[in-house]
């Protein structure tokens, strides 16, 4: 078997182990149901070198060349300013190199696993499982009393894990609705669980952004629109008894009252400070400036921390690739538009990576890695790019040759 034919199955298991499995086993660890063990984040980085050796041999690598020398450039500048700086602790005495180099890790596995994304429809079974075994989990650990998932035993400085939580979950539930577009029903039922279940791992950020994409879940999923009527309607009328027994955990409805959220204000100071410090450090950043409002995580919270963290050359090739990536997925939904149909490969770059983009914009820093799944899909013009003219002298005499009975 040639190692390229394993592409697919070692992108797939990197994304399995990165999400679901991380997921259910971040929180059986810290509920104190499994030991700590170290490690698992290996395997996929593993895979992630064994795809990039297959990239570096493939003699016919379907790929946007200047995409791709970009995530170079990106990877290059960034590391030059970690190997470069001092290895600066926080109060909790945790190291700046490799917290960041941890980062730019996680980078180089999820661009690696978008490029060899190929829509994974024959690992669907598996897909949906994982996604049923994640939401078995919330309810075994759900508790009425605050109304979201369980936190209870757990250390205090674990319980930011609700973050990740929230953001494989909506990731991985649009993993399966890029299946279901036809399936109105289904995917009807799919998104409001997934609604519902983002409430309870009380992730904000996640759900709001969840929901701002259900649109164009509905748009690409035909016939669903008549199913969203009851479920709309119902939530309507009794919306004011809705609100009461949600009360316990009125965090998750904060965007009625922003200005008086703690964790708003906290967020609002370390934007102005952030900002600040890049004004001073324009070009070269401020690497490790964060650390004077106490740990590695007070940082801005949007994608402009990556500026701060590592200066204007890794932002603004940052920026090409994003620029690529909304480029790709407007011409991807209006090639959608005449029919409303779509492939689940472009379902899940527009919706999903819709998803990660309004994260990274709104509340999510240089620390979350998630958008950089779908910059490795753009470049994959095998997927979403034109033909090249060898392609298709291929596929027209693919088309000549005559078809057996």
């Amino acid at each position: 078997m040639k190692i390229n034919s394993l592409t697919s199955p070692m992108a797939f298991l990197s994304l399995v182990i990165m999400l679901p499995i991380r997921h259910l086993i971040s929180y059986f660890q810290g509920s104190q149901l499994l030991p700590i063990f170290r490690g698992l984040g290996l395997i996929p980085l593993f895979f992630a070198i064994v795809l990039f050796v297959c990239f570096l041999r493939s003699k016919r690598q379907y790929i946007s060349w200047y995409g791709w020398f970009v995530f170079v450039c990106v990877m290059l500048s960034a590391g030059m300013v970690i190997f470069s700086s001092p290895d600066f602790k926080d109060f909790l005495g945790r190291s700046s190199f490799y917290f960041n180099i941890n980062r730019l890790a996680y980078y180089f596995m999820y661009f690696y696993i978008g490029y060899y994304y190929d829509g994974f429809e024959q690992y669907r079974n598996w897909i949906f499982s994982f996604w049923f075994i994640m939401l078995i989990n919330l309810l075994w650990h759900f508790n009425f009393q605050v109304m979201s998932i369980s936190f209870q035993g757990f250390d205090p400085d674990t319980v930011s894990m609700y973050l990740f939580l929230g953001d494989s979950f909506a990731i991985w539930s649009l993993l399966v609705l890029s299946f279901l577009t036809k399936s109105p029903f289904m995917s009807t039922f799919v998104s409001l669980l997934s609604a519902i279940a983002l409430f309870a791992f009380i992730s904000r950020t996640a759900l709001y952004s969840f929901l701002i994409v259900i649109p164009l879940v509905i748009f690409f999923t035909k016939k669903s629109f008549k199913y969203w009527v009851f479920p709309i309607s119902l939530l309507l009328v009794f919306s004011s008894g809705l609100s009461r027994l949600l009360e316990p955990n009125m965090r998750m409805l904060a965007f009625l009252d922003l200005g008086s959220d703690a964790s708003m204000i906290e967020r609002s100071f370390l934007f102005r400070e952030g900002l600040s410090s890049i004004q001073k450090n324009w070009f070269l950043g401020d690497y490790g400036g964060q650390l004077k409002y106490g740990g590695l995580g007070s940082y801005i919270h949007n994608y402009l921390s990556l500026w701060r963290q590592f200066g204007i050359l890794t932002f603004m090739a940052f920026l090409i690739l994003l620029v690529s990536f909304i480029i790709k997925c407007w011409k991807s939904f209006w090639a959608s538009m005449p029919s409303r149909e779509t492939t689940p490969q472009s379902f899940f770059l527009i919706v999903a990576g819709g998803f990660c983009f309004i994260e990274i914009v709104t509340a999510r820093s240089y620390a979350s890695p998630y958008i950089w799944l779908f910059l490795g899909m753009i470049l994959n013009t095998k997927l979403f790019g034109r033909k090249t003219g060898k392609e298709r002298v291929q596929l027209h005499s693919l088309n000549k040759e005559p078809r057996g009975i």
